[in-house]
């Protein structure tokens, strides 16, 4: 089987979220078991992190969407990627989403309509002329429109589309339509229509063959007006349907704290001398006072959850922007205590490129699991590493089960594409510890 994996990021180069993580380790899982081809944005840490790059193909304008070539490269241990290569729309400072400031590109309807017209073109065979898809699996919004570009251009692959965090959703203004090719026709309560505009996610939900999700939980809870973003209806289908599953994310368990090259002083079970020392680092990175006590550390998405279904869609469009709020609040609340390295007990880095190098040095973690005990970071807990887990867990969420033996195959990258008679069923997956 031949299987495209479309991602907007990936930890072997950028990283936003816990989607890259998902993103560099399920394709690698499954290059055992079929083709797996990566398909990505050229942004410039990608095309720095690939350097034996070669043109494939090259994409004519398509309505208002420019032209592009795609690329094809290797990482070191033979993960293939194809890059998309428009330097007018993925070679900028900035994140994947954002500007140096933290706001939103201004033309992302555009960006990632072309990122999923280039990956629907491709799995149709008409970039590569070597290579077509069998299946094609899509993440989170800013890929939702390759099923709808495949069903809109008559093109009969099946197609797998993950939720890995409903709020983020893509909705543009109507506008977009002509500029995105996206048929005036889909353009209802039943297609890409969102409270009278354009919803990337909505396209994916609607056209995909199966919807997945990062848990079983999650895919329960979204199925429910207080966590379902106003889409909980069509949701409500395609679980009635049994085409909505919960694959519980797979974890990268490869990190060691005895040979990791980010750690100031590499450590064992059991070693708190060179421990300490990480810690210490830690401490002068973010500004902090020096002291013998223990090193706490949260981890949390730094946004707004509402709790109640009414004034979903206000809150569909706008949370996007919260984050950056709930930052610049965190900042706000170091700034009012001691300045930095003068007895301050507190500090915010929004940041995710010294994630190994905290793990290495936090003595007790708060782990937020009141939205979903089996979100990507929740089973990331360590029991080799001498640190406790402190897990605040709703009472909706249901109990953690034994952890198993490190050499456990994570579920989704086992039973993520398996069949039980159609694409349809679900191979329910064995269960991970949070």
């Amino acid at each position: 089987m031949r299987i495209l994996f479309a991602t907007p990021e990936v930890s072997d180069f950028i990283q936003v979220g816990g989607l890259a993580a998902v993103s560099a380790a399920l394709p690698r899982a499954l290059c055992d078991l079929a083709d797996v081809r990566v398909i990505i944005p050229g942004y410039p840490a990608v095309l720095r992190g690939l350097s034996n790059l070669q043109t494939v193909g090259r994409c004519q304008p398509f309505a208002a969407l420019p032209a592009f070539d795609i690329d094809l490269g290797h990482t070191v241990d033979g993960l293939s990627y194809y890059v998309v290569r428009c330097p007018a729309l993925y070679e900028r400072d900035g994140t994947p989403y954002a500007d140096g400031s933290g706001a939103d590109w201004c033309d992302n309807n555009v960006r990632f309509a072309t990122f999923s017209y280039a990956a629907a073109q491709l799995a149709r065979g008409l970039v590569d002329k070597d290579w077509s898809a069998d299946l094609v699996h899509a993440n989170d919004w800013q890929c939702a429109l390759i099923p709808g570009y495949l069903e809109w251009h008559y093109a009969h692959i099946p197609t797998v589309f993950t939720i890995h965090n409903l709020a983020y959703q893509g909705v543009f203004d109507r506008s977009s339509l002509a500029l995105l090719g996206i048929p005036e026709a889909s353009f209802n309560i039943d297609g890409v229509e969102f409270y009278n505009r354009l919803s990337f996610i909505k396209a994916g939900l609607v056209s995909a063959s199966h919807l997945t999700t990062v848990s079983q939980t999650y895919a329960r809870e979204i199925t429910t007006a207080e966590f379902g973003c106003g889409l909980e209806g069509l949701l409500r289908q395609r679980a009635d349907r049994n085409q909505l599953s919960g694959t519980l994310n797979g974890i990268d368990e490869s990190w060691d704290p005895r040979t990791c090259s980010s750690l100031l002083q590499p450590f064992g079970a059991g070693d708190w001398t060179e421990r300490s020392l990480n810690a210490d680092d830690v401490r002068d990175q973010f500004g902090l006072a020096v002291s013998r006590g223990p090193l706490f550390a949260l981890v949390a998405r730094l946004v707004h959850r509402r709790r109640r279904p009414r004034d979903r869609k206000r809150a569909s469009h706008r949370r996007c922007r919260r984050p950056d709020r709930r930052h610049r609040q965190g900042r706000a609340a170091v700034r009012r205590g001691p300045a930095p390295g003068a007895g301050s007990r507190a500090a915010v880095h929004c940041r995710q490129d010294r994630l190994r190098r905290r793990r290495g040095a936090e003595d007790i973690r708060r782990q937020r699991l009141h939205v979903d005990a089996f979100a990507l970071r929740s089973v990331w807990a360590e029991p080799d590493v001498p640190s406790a887990s402190v897990r605040c867990r709703s009472a909706t969420a249901p109990a953690a089960s034994p952890r198993p033996s490190s050499t456990a195959k994570p579920a989704s990258c086992s039973t993520m594409y398996r069949r039980r008679g159609s694409l349809g069923a679900s191979a329910g997956p064995s269960r991970l510890s949070a």
